[in-house]
């Protein structure tokens, strides 16, 4: 396990692939059961913990079975396990990196009229999102073996389909 941390690392600073990580099909149900936990904790916040256990469900599933059928089309499904793994890594250390700002913003963030304080840390956090497009867009790259450009659209559409998919479910 101890192995898996500079390769998650190196995954989100495009320096590896998913094809570096070890084969471990029990290795995306425990990233999925961490980020589950992780939104549940975040997601507390906003909504309570009931919905936000559902939401991270909800998303985990929707970007596993995204993934899986992005896979079957190019007839990659052999890839699953790894790419499914390496998704659901950085998606989770962006969480961890994203936490404390979220937190420091607080529960409640008007739109229309910030604080100081949040106004500064929506820089930070847009900065860690633009990264972290483009590290799933790196691991869509290397899994679906297109180019760095059809990664990104790939990734987009992936984050704009759960977005839309939990907020339907969930709405504010």
């Amino acid at each position: 396990m101890r192995e898996l941390f500079p390769v998650i690392r190196d995954l989100c600073l495009l320096r590896r692939g998913p094809q570096d990580l070890p084969y471990a099909p029990h290795l995306p149900a425990l990233l999925g059961l961490a980020l589950i936990v992780l939104q549940v904790l975040a997601g507390g916040l906003r909504k309570g913990v009931g919905e936000g256990l559902a939401g991270g469900v909800l998303s985990v599933l929707f970007m596993l079975g995204a993934l899986y059928a992005l896979l079957a089309l190019r007839g990659q499904r052999a890839r699953y396990v790894q790419a499914a793994g390496a998704l659901l890594g950085v998606l989770l250390a962006f969480s961890l990196l994203a936490l404390p700002l979220a937190l420091l913003m607080g529960p409640n963030v008007d739109v229309m009229h910030p604080t100081a304080l949040q106004m500064l840390l929506i820089w930070p956090l847009l900065g860690l999102a633009i990264w972290q497009l483009c590290a799933i867009a790196h691991v869509l790259r290397h899994a679906l073996d297109v180019p760095f450009a059809g990664g990104v659209l790939l990734a987009l559409l992936l984050g704009l389909g759960n977005y839309v998919l939990v907020q339907a479910t969930f709405p504010a």
